[in-house]
């Protein structure tokens, strides 16, 4: 006994015939009805959805600014900090001020307050204790280094990328000053095995400081603001204590 299902298919078959005996029409349409059903079954599917979404929420969320609170080599550039299109080689070395306790100027696009913020969360994990923590952030979170920050910058371009500008020399003496003054009057003045410990962990973080403002200044540089730019500015602040 016949299946009336084949049958019917049969008949439909004959139906698509061309009139050299093939069913291309048929397998055609039956070809686009199973596009059109895939692409029905994706869009209603809940896990497919979901991952769209989420996909979606995720795009958003990259493209809004995220906080300044990097890691280690992971700081973020301000969102205005592309404003320098200069490369560090081609910098304009600042004539050092007439007044020695003055500041050297803080270059466009610097914002030398994060950086430094930067270096502290980065080098407070050395201590353990929260209120040896809070103590280092308390002592290392200041207008003074901050001040000291734009030397160490000032003495970094002039000496390793622009020796011979002809700001440089004077600049680096300057900055040279800045550091010895700054030192006896903040680090020396620290009493004990604090101030050993300090010390060790302050030239850590002004050396990072310092490649943070440069990657902030010179975004085109930034490849070059990395551990052995760090380590050279390391090696020259023992040198100098």
């Amino acid at each position: 006994m016949s299946d009336p299902m084949n049958e019917n298919v049969l008949e439909l078959l004959q139906h698509f015939k061309t009139e050299d005996g093939r069913v291309s029409t048929l397998l055609d349409e039956l070809n686009v009805l199973n596009s059109r059903v895939k692409t029905a079954d994706l869009g209603s599917d809940p896990r497919i959805l979901a991952d769209q979404q989420s996909r979606k929420a995720k795009a958003n969320k990259d493209t809004k600014a995220a906080p300044v609170t990097p890691g280690r080599r992971e700081k973020r550039l301000s969102s205005d900090a592309f404003i320098n299109n200069v490369k560090v080689e081609d910098s304009d070395i600042p004539i050092p001020p007439s007044n020695p306790h003055a500041l050297l100027p803080s270059p466009p696009g610097a914002h030398e307050w994060e950086s430094l913020q930067a270096a502290v969360n980065d080098t407070v994990g050395v201590f353990k204790a929260p209120n040896a923590k809070m103590g280092w952030k308390k002592w290392a979170l200041t207008k003074s280094h901050c001040g000291l920050l734009l030397s160490l910058f000032w003495w970094t371009v002039s000496t390793v990328f622009c020796p011979f500008h002809p700001n440089s020399k004077s600049t680096s003496a300057f900055a040279f000053e800045h550091f010895c003054r700054h030192y006896v009057r903040l680090v020396l003045r620290l009493k004990g095995q604090s101030r050993d410990q300090y010390q060790q962990v302050w030239i850590l973080m002004m050396s990072q400081a310092t490649c943070y403002l440069l990657a902030d200044v010179y975004p085109r540089s930034a490849h070059k603001f990395d551990e052995a730019l760090e380590a050279l500015v390391v090696k020259q602040m023992r040198l100098w204590t």
